[in-house]
């Protein structure tokens, strides 16, 4: 087979099995995989699992976890009014330069967190976040192709072979 034969072949299986494997497809292999996985996690606590093809390890695949977050409460200034602001900045000798280098938000937060102030036309608006447990975010898979290979022996032209024709 000449080079330009092989690459065809690879990109044919390439495409074929990508399109199984996507985990952008809802309906992929992948997706039901995953969906499996995520449910036994969700019932059995279950986070990683080893793939064994013929009674042989070939791979595992694991639920990955998004680690647990805290609440936070955050106090922002809103501008509700920026001619007001504009209005108590000129009132507080504000210099015209350091007005307009800063805007009319951020001018207006930095008088807020430097002097406790609330200039006119603002409103203090606190902002929670609230805390999250540990939970899923998805899943990683590890397969060693040399064990695939290994476990299926010559079985394995059929299984790629079904992939191009479309089955699985």
């Amino acid at each position: 087979m000449t080079s330009m034969e092989r690459l065809a072949v690879a990109q044919a299986v390439f495409r074929a099995v990508a399109e199984v494997v996507s985990t952008k497809n809802p309906d992929s292999l992948r997706a039901q995989a995953d969906a499996d996985l995520m449910g036994m996690y969700d019932s059995m606590g279950v986070k990683s699992i080893d793939l064994k093809l013929e009674g042989k390890k070939v791979g595992t695949y694991s639920v990955t976890m998004a680690k647990a977050t805290k609440e936070t409460h955050e106090k922002l200034l809103r501008v509700t009014e920026p001619q007001r602001v504009l209005e108590w900045a000129k009132d507080n000798e504000t210099e015209w330069d350091e007005f307009v280098s800063l805007a009319i938000p951020r001018f207006a937060q930095y008088c807020f967190e430097e002097y406790g102030e609330v200039p006119d036309g603002c409103e203090v608006e606190e902002v929670v976040t609230p805390a999250k447990p540990e939970h899923p975010k998805g899943t990683t898979l590890r397969v060693d192709p040399k064990n695939v290979a290994d476990a299926l022996q010559g079985r394995l032209p059929v299984y790629v072979a079904g992939f191009l024709e479309g089955g699985e």
